[in-house]
């Protein structure tokens, strides 16, 4: 496959999981739209959130686990036997499925324990309701596992548009659901909703396999090549996830200490955060993984290794690009954002101040947690899960340190900043052992664009204060549409001519990535 081919058919693949994203991101925002409506920042709502992130939890554990330890080894099944990787991937099904049912009767049948082990400063109402939430949410954990395998199993084979359509699919049962019931049912519709779509999910992955001969659910062989090196791997990030999770629940148990509101506030801000880093960087990731996982898999031969460097160099200066831009953005129009997306119903201007201070502190961190992504990457694609894993980890706990210390005196700018220093450290401390291991990057590459970014970056910087604060001058209005009106145009503003500059001047890569983009598009219309 050429560079120019393999350019394109990465991008092609990348605008069908991200135009499923977007349409996931929607469903996600009317869902989110419905819950503000209804519930604001209330202990209902501070209720179901905690129960979502719950289950979100085993989401991200089962997706950290299967995608850097069953895919690579899967990868390379596949290309010595595939016979011998059909009965490997029989085997993981019918074993993962076993603990996934252990699991789900776990948190099904002691739900208040869990609850409370993770939330000791909530009273005995909230973790009652939280428990009755997370009780029937808890049913989704089998079906999010499985969904989670297949999506990836597909994945392995450059087989992108099923699993990301029953994504969206799943958002738009679950939004579908709320709104259709919230009404009726009040919070507990948010609960229900959420297992039927994840059900919903596993169903449309399940048929679109069975409809592309990628895998016969009627014959089942067992094999034990492929399992100790799948422990091997395992390990580490078993034990890292763990550590995530603590570093997570930390910052809901600090959270649930403060003021009703604050942990709901900190969601919403997270759920906007997540949309760009969730169209671009996430997307791309599960893209480059199996292309990154090819080329490692032939890192003997010197072509493939210079192949594989130009890969990872191009799109790691595109998404620095596209994401310091998109944070200094942020940190100026945060409030304008929070508003926009949420100021309505139940919805009040202490959600907005709430919410805008968490969202401006952690995306101090944007542009880290976009390159976070493909770093890690490259680092499954290596079979290296120790080296990220122990810097996490390290990570982690400073940041449990800084949480624990600083949210009694700063509340919840505390927990979202100290996200964002984790995040920062754990990037820097990455690229430097991934230079080390494999030099990817030349000398003076990367301060050379950091230096051309910052020569873009302070005149549009100014511009857009010099814009926001004129338009504010003489429309101080704070409605739906004077708001929207001040974003649409601070964007042309300073987004526009930094894209042209990049654009013309051939520098970020941005001249190939436009060219690819126009040519994918082409081809896929065509």
């Amino acid at each position: 496959m050429t560079i120019k081919i393999r350019r394109e058919a990465i991008l092609g693949s990348v605008f069908i999981v991200s135009f499923f994203f977007i349409i996931s991101k929607i469903a996600g925002f009317a869902e989110k739209q419905v819950i503000a409506y209804f519930f604001g920042t209330s202990m209902q709502a501070d209720a179901y959130f905690f129960a979502v992130n719950l289950c979100l939890i085993f989401f991200i554990f089962f997706e950290e686990l299967i995608q850097p330890c069953f895919l690579p080894v899967f990868l390379n099944l596949k290309k010595k036997s595939p016979k011998d990787s059909h009965a490997f991937f029989s085997a993981f099904f019918i074993y993962f499925s076993f603990i996934l049912a252990a699991l789900t009767a776990l948190c099904y049948f002691f739900p208040q324990n869990i609850v409370s082990l993770f939330a000791p400063g909530f009273s005995k109402e909230k973790i009652l309701l939280s428990a009755q939430i997370f009780k029937i949410m808890s049913l989704a954990v089998f079906f999010q596992g499985l969904s989670v395998l297949l999506y990836y199993y597909c994945n392995s084979f450059k087989f992108f548009f099923i699993p990301a359509f029953s994504h969206a699919a799943q958002k738009l049962f679950s939004a579908l659901g709320i709104i259709l019931l919230a009404r009726f049912w009040g919070i507990k519709s948010l609960a229900v909703s959420f297992f039927i779509a994840c059900a919903v999910q596993f169903l449309i992955i399940c048929a679109g396999m069975l409809a592309k001969k990628i895998y016969s659910f009627g014959r089942f062989h067992f094999a034990r090549t492929g399992f100790k090196q799948i422990l091997l791997l395992m390990l580490p990030l078993f034990v890292g996830n763990i550590f995530s999770i603590i570093n997570g629940r930390v910052d809901d148990a600090c959270a649930s200490l403060l003021e009703n509101g604050v942990l709901s506030a900190l969601n919403y801000a997270k759920k906007v955060g997540d949309v760009p880093l969730l169209l671009l960087p996430y997307s791309l990731g599960i893209v480059l993984f199996p292309y990154f996982s090819d080329l490692q898999a032939d890192s003997g031969n010197r072509e493939s290794l210079k192949s594989l460097g130009e890969l990872f160099n191009k799109w790691f200066i595109i998404l620095f690009f596209i994401f310091s831009l998109l944070e200094i953005y942020i940190l100026v129009m945060n409030r304008e954002i929070i508003s926009f997306v949420y100021r309505r119903g139940a919805f009040s201007a202490q959600s907005v101040q709430w919410t805008a201070e968490a969202f401006f502190w952690r995306s101090t961190g944007m542009v880290f947690f976009a390159l976070e992504m493909i770093i890690m990457q490259m680092y499954f694609s290596c079979k290296d899960t120790a080296t990220p894993i122990i810097t996490g980890i390290v990570c982690a706990l400073l940041n449990i340190g800084f949480t624990i210390i600083f949210t009694p005196h700063f509340q919840h700018i505390a927990i979202a900043s100290s996200y964002s220093l984790q995040k920062i450290l754990k990037v820097i401390l990455l690229m430097f052992f991934l230079q080390k291991k494999i030099g990817l990057f030349n000398s003076g590459f990367l301060p050379g664009h950091i230096k051309k970014f910052i020569f873009y970056a302070l005149p549009l910087t100014l511009l857009l204060l010099a814009g926001k604060y004129t338009y504010e001058h003489f429309s101080p209005g704070t409605g739906f549409f004077s708001t929207a009106f001040k974003l649409g145009l601070t964007s042309i503003i300073f987004f526009l001519p930094a894209l042209i500059m990049a654009r013309y001047q051939k520098t970020f890569f941005m001249h190939e990535f436009t060219e690819t983009v126009y040519s994918a598009l082409k081809n896929k219309i065509g």
